[in-house]
């Protein structure tokens, strides 16, 4: 636990997947029958840990139902990937064909910026399935993980239902990164960059957040988008009215 421990500790509000991949180099294979200690709450990366989780056990006879399930639109940021393609090479095989599907590097907007391109709706969206899949490879090839053996449910939010499908076998990558480019363009020229957004309220009911977004629209466009549960609210409509 120590790597793993000294990688949380140095990279606030980095991702879970990028720690352990600090805490696992390359040359130490992960074992499909490790047992963790189950933690009481979600890990945190914004202060130290007390107990590690990593995934249930796999091993035969487990009476664990697993899960898999991939993040959506706004988990983007710029360097995401770029690690997991330089240490293990089914991960860099995955970008690879998702830059030949796309006929462009989308490789370089992920992995140097700027954010504002990376986060373009027809940008983000093969990127965060590239990664999503990237890892999936990597879980294949190093810990020995077999969807069809080892998970009961694929599952994503938003465009992540495109990575299940990917992971599982349904759609290619090569077609996934081309649905979701035309997805995402498609959603861009519904609404203009600039003309819309999107913001969570934390800390209010969702019938205090509808009234918000009631007393915000002003004429314009602003309502409840989302209810994320345990007091986290997502608005969305036009710029002005949500800011």
């Amino acid at each position: 636990t120590a790597p793993f421990e000294a990688a949380v500790r140095s990279a606030p509000g980095q991702s879970t997947e990028w720690a352990v991949y600090r805490g696992f180099p390359p040359e130490r294979k992960l074992s499909v029958r490790s047992r963790f200690q189950l933690t009481m709450e979600p890990l945190r990366l914004d202060r130290p840990p007390e107990y590690w989780v990593f995934r249930p056990d796999f091993a035969e006879g487990s009476k664990m139902t697993a899960a898999f399930v991939f993040p959506g639109q706004g988990s983007q940021a710029v360097g995401m990937g770029k690690a997991l393609a330089e240490a293990f090479t089914p991960a860099r095989a995955v970008f690879d064909e998702v830059d030949a599907a796309l006929g462009e590097k989308l490789t370089t907007t992920m992995w140097e910026g700027p954010a504002d391109k990376l986060t373009l709706t027809e940008n983000a969206q093969p990127a965060l399935m590239a990664v999503s899949l990237a890892a999936m490879r990597v879980l294949e090839a190093e810990a020995g993980v077999d969807l069809k053996r080892d998970a009961k449910f694929v599952a994503g939010h938003s465009l992540g239902e495109y990575s299940a499908l990917a992971a599982a076998g349904a759609f290619t990558i090569t077609d996934t990164a081309r649905l979701l480019r035309i997805r995402g363009r498609a959603m861009r020229q519904a609404v203009p960059v600039g003309t819309g957004a999107m913001a969570a309220l934390l800390g209010l009911s969702f019938e205090d957040a509808t009234a918000a977004a009631a007393e915000a629209a002003q004429g314009e466009v602003c309502d409840v988008a989302n209810d994320n549960g345990g007091g986290q609210v997502v608005v969305s409509g036009n710029t002005s009215a949500v800011e």
